[in-house]
């Protein structure tokens, strides 16, 4: 007997590429045909068919009962195939470039007829005879996978069938036959989910380093051109930090304003920029990498550094006792459109763009379902740390987190055995990852609220040469920004 979707989704979350597989062959056809029912495009149905198991793999920590992977799979394929067609309706191309970009290639004259037939069938109908013609699926198998009896099933293929001419069933038949998945359908999707696991940096923009050289000496220019035009007492003379005031933007003369509004875009370009290509050195170098684990206020913490003491790069991250998307909900859209539009940068937005389609879906949903993921695998390592290692690890609890964090012993990946390397380097990659997708998603408030956010200049503390520059949200806990602006 083979193994059941919970056995198989619990070998996949351990990060099991061969159980993830046996999910993809169990389903795929039923994926496949869901998305031709919703596109009504064999083509286009492969492509979702792909994004929606790469979504799954991405979230598989997010499915509460491992048992229920079949209608789990049913939403985000629906889930997907909304985001594209959001997608697809917001991206405007020019009517010569459209005349250009059509396929010459069209449907067949069956395929035509097969998709008119269809589409004259109640909705219901029309899925259920279309999953069960695409691969043969039982009953109970359809009823399964969209979650109703499968008399239900039954009823349907019945009514269907009722519509349909018989030449035209053989046509649908002939028809899903010749447009069946290939064969290394299953060796595509985990290629897929091998390049957003550990493959994201090769996938980035060639030239995204040019421009990010460029950015941060554009940024303090555009910077201390408004510092020269603040009004009393907001400019010059500075003041030390912790001493300088904040100005309201809102306050500010327009033509200044569209000049903060400017190098405020830079600021948050160049910022996010920097996160795709100034990875962790464990990103370019995993053997570099120590890893710590720590326990402070009824939390849990993994540590990622390259050194094994308390200095050198290093990233702390909560895991558990329960999971959470530290990035938040994404802001709508539309609200992201206006802020880009406000920048006034169309290099700009085509950065965000390219960085957008880089993944499958929405860069939030999947940043924030990267990060699940990665905190499910530390905290796998964690519990299956060798007796020796795990001890060392155990030392680090203390009263508050800075003492918590440096109680403990660091461990070297190196020591670590295989399997659990394999995790650590997978979880690092998603990691990277999620922190790459919430920059490109989650716009500073600063930016999205931009006349209620608040500017302030300065000089660091004991160093009277070295001017700064915090631009803030409209509320006090809202995220900031801050830049070194001195030549």
């Amino acid at each position: 007997m083979g193994s059941t979707d919970r056995q198989l989704v619990e070998r996949a979350r351990e990060g099991n590429r061969d159980a993830f597989g046996d999910l993809v062959d169990r389903y795929r056809d039923m994926v496949y045909g869901l998305g031709y029912h919703l596109t009504s495009d064999f083509e286009a149905a492969r492509d979702l068919a792909q994004e929606a198991f790469v979504q799954a793999y991405l979230k598989l920590d997010q499915l509460r009962d491992p048992g229920k992977f079949a209608g789990w799979l049913r939403q985000i394929v629906t889930n997907v195939h909304h985001n594209l067609r959001r997608r697809r309706e917001v991206t405007t191309v020019a009517l010569d470039e459209a005349t250009e970009a059509v396929d010459p290639r069209g449907p067949s004259e069956i395929e035509v007829v097969v998709r008119e037939a269809l589409g004259r069938l109640r909705e219901p109908e029309r899925l259920a005879l279309t999953l069960h013609y695409i691969n043969g699926y039982s009953h109970a198998e359809i009823g399964e996978f969209l979650g109703v009896r499968p008399e239900a099933v039954k009823t349907r293929l019945a009514r269907a069938r009722q519509h349909l001419r018989t030449e035209v069933i053989e046509m649908v038949e002939e028809s899903f036959e010749r447009n069946a998945l290939p064969p290394e359908f299953r060796s595509d999707v985990v290629a897929a989910v091998e390049r957003m696991v550990s493959g994201f940096g090769q996938a980035l923009p060639p030239d995204l380093a040019d421009l990010a050289a460029g950015l941060p000496g554009k940024a303090r220019k555009a910077w201390q051109n408004v510092l020269a035009q603040m009004p009393a007492p907001y400019g010059r003379p500075l003041k030390p930090q912790g001493e300088a005031p904040r100005a309201h933007i809102v306050d500010l003369p327009e033509a200044l304003r569209e000049q903060v509004r400017r190098a405020a875009c830079l600021t948050w370009m160049y910022l996010m920029v920097s996160t795709t290509t100034e990875p962790s050195p464990w990103i370019r170098d995993f053997d570099t990498l120590w890893i710590r684990f720590y326990e402070a206020d009824g939390s849990r913490y993994a540590w990622f550094a390259d050194v094994p003491g308390s200095s050198g790069n290093i990233s702390s991250i909560v895991i558990g006792p329960e999971a959470g998307n530290p990035h938040g909900v994404p802001p709508r859209p539309d609200a992201v459109d206006r802020a880009l539009e406000g920048c006034a940068m169309p290099d700009f937005r085509e950065l965000i763009d390219r960085l957008r389609r880089l993944v499958p879906g929405s860069p939030g949903s999947l940043g924030g379902a990267l990060y699940t993921r990665m905190q499910g695998m530390m905290r796998q390592v964690r519990e299956q740390l060798p007796p020796a290692l795990r001890e060392a690890a155990s030392r680090g609890r203390g009263a508050t987190r800075p003492e918590a964090a440096t109680a403990g012993q660091s461990i070297s990946v190196r020591d670590l055995p295989a399997e659990l390397r394999d995790l650590v380097r997978e979880a690092v990659y998603l990691h990277w990852g999620s922190r790459v997708l919430a920059a490109v998603e989650h716009f500073r408030p600063y930016l999205l609220h931009f006349d209620e956010a608040r500017l302030e200049f300065g000089i660091y503390s004991g160093n009277t040469s070295k001017e700064y520059v915090i631009i803030a949200g409209p509320q006090p806990g809202d995220e900031w920004d801050q830049m070194g602006i001195s030549e």
